[in-house]
């Protein structure tokens, strides 16, 4: 059991140097991302709320990139693992959970910004997609061991995102109802 506490506490460590070395980075991004948005939201008359999730987006790729692929000494990694659920064994479940809460952030954010990723199988499928390119990525650099168990735990915590993103859609429904609805609710009194 006191493994497991170490693996959490140093988990923590590690996303605490990661996020204090390389935050001022991630805002730029984030920024430039979010305002590049913006511009283009003004010129298409579009609505600009969205700016708020594309700099997050942003800023979270710029993380994702920094942990997968920056924070490892090239060489380090040259392994390829691709057996299902091996990581589930041992103390390596902390990597699956990890790999679960990667591309989470993911899937709440992208269906905000782009239309398609609000259907279910679009969220997986870029997840997925994702985690492969990052697996490549991390074998071609030798950064990280390239795992079948990471592409299919980062797909499904993309998948647990945007079925957050659905909780929340509809959480804010009920708040505050669209106007259509307002109108088939006024259409159905008449």
């Amino acid at each position: 059991m006191s493994n497991y506490f170490y693996l959490i506490e140093k988990a923590r460590d590690d996303i605490s140097k990661l996020w204090y070395a390389n935050i001022k980075y991630a805002l730029i991004l984030g920024s430039i991302c979010g305002l590049l948005y913006l511009i283009h939201t003004i010129l298409r008359h579009k609505p600009k709320w969205q700016t708020i999730p594309v700099f997050l987006l942003g800023t979270y790729g710029y993380y994702i990139y920094a942990a997968t692929v920056m924070t490892r000494e090239p060489g380090s990694r040259r392994n390829i693992n691709l057996v299902l659920f091996s990581t589930l064994t041992g103390y390596c479940p902390w990597f699956a959970i990890e790999n679960l809460f990667m591309l989470l952030p993911m899937g709440l954010l992208l269906p905000m910004i782009l239309r398609p990723a609000r259907k279910w199988w679009f969220g997986p499928f870029a997840g997925f997609l994702l985690a492969f390119c990052i697996e490549t990525l991390q074998h071609l650099t030798q950064t990280g061991h390239f795992e079948l168990d990471d592409i299919l735990f980062n797909g499904i915590g993309e998948l647990i995102g945007w079925i957050l993103y659905k909780i929340l859609e509809r959480i804010c429904h009920i708040i505050v109802p669209d106007s259509s609805d307002k109108a088939k609710s006024r259409m159905s009194h008449i």
